[in-house]
């Protein structure tokens, strides 16, 4: 008796396995049952099948000859056999397939010794057998530029083919970017630009080794957008060359908007198979992407104080935005925006020239910078003119890159001015702005389409388009008391939200009309308008600088309410139509509630009575003096952010019981714009429906030197660093990878499926567990566990045997389940009787192999 044991023979397929033992034995692929009309291939002219010859194809072929089957794009049913030894013939083919879609059959052997050269189409009739006999073909790897998949009516784009790559037509990949492990001969390259789906003109190519860069000879011709290489020197196995097609597509009406084509690169060449040249070979088409036809579309956003109300007084400067994004998918060029100032007999803003504040390209958002796109400079980056009345216009002309505004960025331009002196009260002031021309490409371009537009008033009511309006009302009274807030842990200016712990920013603001004002005081009890403690004592801050000349500080940062601060600004001087104001910095309690309403609004005090409260302008728009108690107290509502769940995903489908597979776990989901701190991720293996056990945890993404630790037990998970904390910084993300084994246990078995939740925490604030927050939960998608659940044993031998004689005996075993058979032991129990056996010595000669089914 004897035993025989296999260690981890594994083949992760579908297919059952089958383990053999001293003897092979080799089956005939299924032969589909034969059509009434069957053909040999060697009737065919050259023993070639044309779709585009003969649509109709016969229903069953016999391949008896190298044979070509090409141009059947829209589909055969065709069977196919091979005529094979014993009692045909020992010869073997090539069956070329080119441009066909094959949903028949084959019959065929899987060492029969014919080989498949299958290009440019798909079949799903293909015998399994018949997959070893499909060889790896040379392709055309073909590419768009690199960026978005857009081009531009008039600006030049290239197409990059690379030469060769090794394709598996079985799978239908790539399986060797790097080149073929043959030599290529012969190699004539064609590109139809017709048949794109878009008109294009060849502009130029290069041909160059990939390794090298050195030039590649060949002869090149174009008849009419039909482009074709040929004369290409043999190209060595391992070896690659590129051809660059430069093109540019042409202003005509079939190239409208929205328009998607393609372009395919179709080539042949000679090579060996099995030691016999073969010439030309089809090789499978290099075909890029789609590509879609699209222009720059400007829409233009006119901002400026609010329109509600009165926004803008005399002598008073207003700020105004120009916002222009481009809703299109390609860059537009040396914009020119055109800006109407109002002017009329009641008033308007054209005497003073505008101030230009700032302009810069946003990504969409409006706020995130743009790589290589700094702030613009007048003069360099663009023009800026001004023509006052009676014309009032500004005019804006970009001139570099920088100012450029590709795919739905953002070109914001802020200016300031301010009243006519003979506005009158109440008078709505109406400017129209526009983008009225701009480009497809640089001026190094001739060729570059122009885009006009006309400035009209402003389409209001309409949808955005290239130009908009806005109207501001003058309004006249003799001061302004104004208090405003900003975010200094954000930088949002000015906000109205904040989370517990952040450091506020209060700006207050008094400016006088035509009558001065003198001896004024600023007194502010912080806490005084909250119900508890809101702000931390002793935090306020004046900020240096901000303080008038002349102005006396009796301000307490542990007075008043709670101990939150008191100001106390005196001896404040506002000259006529000027204006004074002070800052000061308080931070927010770092216990207050979500929801809270952090209130505050100041008293303007003249001889020793209060005069006005303070208003936020941005809290119902500017306070009306004329009605009574109109004024806003700044308002902040505290609130924590939520972050987005954390994401958990497989890396694999399926397990069986001993595998040790991985999770991996982004957190949050997206980024969150606040830093998380000490971060823990929580995973309750026990909750599963299947029983696993922590292996390891692995460190993937994320900034920061940290280690990912689990400090729960092995079902019940807790990843942190126990050390440093895991911290996210804000609009970053981290990825952990959690290993764990499938147990063997009564519960894991074949079939059940099961998922896994895991969930996380975070401190808001570093060092502070009070902070602690929850983070949403992610689950992965089902898995199944497979394993081998059915084994059967056959045993062959010889019926007889002679004394002495060795006789060769086999033992096939068989799995089929859907799971793999580890550490396999075969059981042999040799015969041992009085009247003989097979026991009195050990086998010899034992073999053994895993064969598919």
């Amino acid at each position: 008796m004897f035993g025989f044991v296999r260690g981890k023979a594994r083949e992760r397929s579908s297919r059952a396995l089958r383990v053999l033992l001293l003897a092979a034995t080799v089956w005939l692929g299924a032969t589909s049952a034969a059509h009434a009309a069957q053909v040999d291939c060697s009737s065919f002219p050259n023993a070639t099948l044309d779709g585009y010859v003969t649509p109709i194809p016969p229903d069953q072929i016999n391949i008896d000859t190298n044979c070509t089957i090409r141009n059947y794009p829209g589909g055969m049913s065709t069977n196919f056999s091979f005529k094979t030894q014993p009692g045909q013939t020992d010869e073997r083919w090539l069956i070329i397939f080119d441009n066909v879609v094959h949903t028949g059959q084959m019959s065929c052997n899987r060492v029969a010794g014919h080989k498949i050269w299958f290009v440019n189409g798909s079949s799903s009739g293909i015998h399994q057998n018949c997959q070893n006999l499909l060889i790896p073909v040379e392709k055309i790897q073909k590419s768009n530029p690199a960026g978005p998949p857009v081009a531009s009516i008039g600006v030049p784009f290239t197409y990059k083919l690379t030469i060769p790559v090794l394709f598996d037509t079985a799978t239908g990949s790539v399986i060797d970017f790097a080149g073929s492990p043959n030599d290529l001969h012969s190699i004539t390259v064609w590109d139809d630009l017709n048949a794109t789906g878009a008109s294009l003109t060849y502009l130029s190519h290069t041909a160059y080794w990939l390794n090298s860069g050195a030039p590649v000879p060949h002869t090149f011709s174009n008849a009419g957008g039909f482009l074709t290489f040929d004369d290409i020197p043999v190209v060595p196995a391992e070896t690659q060359f590129v051809i660059e097609i430069t093109v540019v597509l042409n202003d005509v009406p079939q190239n409208a908007p929205g328009t998607q084509f393609v372009n395919t690169a179709k080539w042949d060449f000679g090579r060996l198979i099995d030691g016999v040249f073969y010439e030309p070979l089809p090789g499978e088409w290099g075909i890029t992407p789609p590509m879609t036809i699209s222009g720059p579309q400007l829409v233009m956003r006119k901002t400026g104080p609010a329109t509600l109300g009165r926004t803008l007084n005399l002598g008073e400067w207003g700020q105004f935005g120009l916002d222009i994004q481009n809703a299109g998918l390609t860059p537009a060029w040396d914009v020119t925006i055109l800006d109407r100032l109002p002017d009329g007999a009641t008033g308007g803003m054209c005497d003073v020239t505008p101030q230009i504040l700032s302009a810069r390209v946003f990504a969409a958002d409006g706020t995130t910078p743009v790589p290589g796109k700094g702030p613009l400079v007048q003069g360099t980056d663009y023009t800026f003119s001004y023509a006052g009345a009676p014309t009032c216009e500004l005019t804006f002309t970009m001139l570099t890159a920088a100012a450029s505004i590709g795919a739905s960025e953002r070109l914001i331009i802020t200016y300031q001015t301010r009243l006519d002196a003979d506005t009158q009260n109440g008078v709505a002031l109406t400017n129209v702005a526009g983008a009225t021309q701009w480009f497809n490409d640089d001026d190094n371009n001739p060729g570059r389409i122009t885009f006009n537009r006309t400035l009209t008033n402003g389409t209001p009511g309409t949808a955005p388009d290239h130009e908009d309006a806005h109207t501001v009302t003058s309004a006249l009274h003799g001061y302004f008391f104004e208090k405003s807030v900003a975010n200094l842990s954000t930088g949002v200016n000015p906000t109205a939200t904040a989370v517990a712990g952040e450091t506020l920013r209060y700006t207050l603001r008094l400016q006088a009309t035509q009558v001065p004002l003198a001896d004024m005081t600023f007194q502010d009890d912080l806490g005084a308008m909250n119900a508890s403690a809101v702000f931390v004592p002793g935090s306020l801050v004046i900020v240096p600088g901000s303080l008038p000349p002349g102005a006396i500080n009796n301000s307490n940062p542990n007075g008043g309410t709670n101990g939150a601060g008191l100001i106390d600004i005196r001896n404040l001087d506002v000259p006529a139509n000027g204006s004074v104001q002070i800052q000061f910095d308080i931070t927010l309690s770092g216990s207050i509630p979500d929801g809270t309403a952090v209130l505050n609004q100041s008293d303007l005090i003249s001889a020793g009575a209060k005069i006005a409260d303070s208003d936020d302008p941005n809290i119902n728009g500017q306070a009306d003096p004329n009605v009574a108690g109109d004024e806003d107290p700044t308002r902040v509502v505290v609130g924590t952010p939520v972050p987005s769940a954390l994401a958990k995903a497989n890396t694999q489908l399926t397990a069986a019981v001993g595998d040790t597979f991985r999770y991996r776990i982004t957190v949050p989901n997206a980024p969150f714009p606040y830093p998380m701190y000490d971060v823990r991720i929580t995973d309750d293996l026990g909750a599963s429906a299947a029983d696993l056990a922590f292996v390891s945890a692995t460190k993937i993404a994320g900034s920061g030197a940290w280690t990912p630790t689990n400090t729960g037990t092995a079902t019940n998970l807790v990843i942190e660093d126990p050390a440093v904390g895991i911290d996210i910084p804000a609009n970053e993300q981290v990825i952990v990878e959690i290993a764990v084994r499938l147990l063997d246990t009564a519960t894991n078995v074949t079939g059940l499926q099961f998922t896994n939740t895991a969930a996380y925490t975070f401190d808001l604030t570093n060092g502070s567990p009070l902070s602690q927050r929850p983070g949403g939960p992610g689950t992965t998608p089902p898995m199944t566990i497979v394993g081998p659940d059915v084994l059967t044993l056959t045993k062959g031998g010889p019926a007889t045997m002679s004394p002495g004689t060795p006789a060769t005996f086999t033992l096939d075993v068989h799995d089929a389940s859907t799971g793999p058979a580890w550490n396999l032991t075969i059981l042999d129990r040799l015969p041992n009787t009085p009247t003989g056996g097979t026991c009195a010595a050990a086998p010899t000669a034992i073999t053994a192999r895993v064969f598919q089914a």
